[in-house]
């Protein structure tokens, strides 16, 4: 008998936040073995789904202990056939909480998985950390989001044996719509296109763009900077865009339908994420918005933060730079622009490396391979 699992996450569709998508993708490859927990609202689609999903509130409202609803969920759980499941936490803070604390009540076997705030900001606390460091020593595996996030859960002093990295599931896509087409669609025009795709926050990086745009403008003035995406930084980024040489050559979009994303990665000429490490440690992840664009086939830009370099290859797959390195990002830009041959080969090795990397089978034989050695 397959094994089964229930995945407990406040990270979810119709939320349209990376994390959330990436858990999206892990249960349909491996439905029907897992079931997820969600919060509400539900999805259009989730009756269309083929695995099962549970839309109920999964934290207390107010109080202290918020993740005492949850904790109650597990402890009065009396389901037949899957007493020997493997719960999952979506985040360590606070449903990794949960699991820990229904665990010394009950025999439960549990995973969680480890992203980024929750270890580079959460752990600074020393009480936050002194919890974090309990919940995942108890837990049968840790289910690390990249390398980078390995490396500190370690630093942790949790064993690199009970951990694994489980990297999102990126398809290449493949599409009818041709580039030409995609631009008219769009009204694009005929200059160059640069992209984005990214919640609209100070870590993204996108005021960094925007500054190197100064340097690209004087060669190519007729660049042209998409931006995709809502979020609390967005007014400040609009403020600095405006007081550019060439503001109107900078477009924010809001956010799209994936069919329209899709169309906007064929159009463009490189993709762009720089993201920065803030003053509270807050960091990136590999960063699936990149990848989508690598198995687009487009070039890609990034820094050298976080998990950013596991998602590329340096020199072939795109480029990488030092973070707020803005004249060193402008320098890049200009070189894949001018080198039509360049963004063709490094759209292609993206898309071998996505293939390679990110592909369904590798992300399900890595995951049912680490909870299977730990069980």
């Amino acid at each position: 008998m397959n094994e089964m699992f229930t995945l407990f996450t406040i990270d979810f569709p119709p939320d349209r936040g990376g994390v959330g998508r990436m858990y999206e993708a892990l249960a349909c490859a491996l439905a029907p073995q897992l079931r997820v927990y969600a919060p509400l609202p539900k999805n259009e689609n989730d009756t269309e789904l083929p695995f099962s999903i549970v839309r109920q509130p999964l934290l207390a409202e107010a109080g202290l202990l918020k993740w005492r609803k949850l904790f109650w969920v597990l402890l009065l759980n009396k389901e037949k056939g899957r007493e020997h499941e493997l719960f999952i936490a979506g985040q360590v803070l606070p449903i990794g909480t949960a699991l820990w604390a229904a665990s010394f009540f009950k025999h439960i076997r549990y995973a969680v998985f480890v992203h980024g705030m929750d270890i580079t900001v959460a752990a600074k606390v020393v009480r936050r950390r002194w919890l974090i460091r309990r919940i995942l020593k108890r837990a049968d595996v840790v289910l690390a989001a990249n390398q980078f996030i390995e490396k500190k859960v370690i630093a942790l002093g949790i064993s690199r044996n009970k951990i694994a990295v489980i990297y999102p599931i990126v398809e290449v896509e493949s599409s009818r719509e041709q580039k030409e087409e995609a631009r008219e669609r769009l009204h694009v025009g005929h200059g160059y296109a640069l992209l984005t795709i990214c919640r609209l926050v100070e870590r993204k990086g996108v005021q960094l763009v925007i500054d190197a745009l100064e340097t690209v403008w004087k060669v190519l003035p007729e660049v042209t900077y998409y931006v995709i995406g809502k979020g609390s930084f967005e007014e400040q980024l609009k403020k600095f865009a405006s007081k550019t040489s060439h503001p109107d050559r900078i477009v924010f979009l809001g956010e799209v339908d994936d069919r329209t994303a899709r169309s906007w990665r064929i159009a463009a000429d490189i993709f762009i994420l720089t993201p920065l490490t803030l003053k509270n440690g807050d960091t990136e992840g590999v960063g699936i918005a990149l990848l989508e664009a690598s198995a687009a086939g487009l070039p890609v830009i990034g820094s050298r933060h976080g998990g950013v370099p596991e998602g590329m290859e340096d020199g072939v797959s795109g480029s990488l730079i030092a973070e707020e390195d803005t004249k060193a990002l402008g320098e890049q830009i200009l070189s894949l622009l001018q080198n039509a041959g360049k963004r063709r080969a490094m759209g292609s090795a993206g898309q071998q490396l996505v293939k390679n990397r990110f592909g369904q089978e590798r992300v399900v034989n890595t995951f049912l391979s680490a909870v299977k050695k730990n069980d």
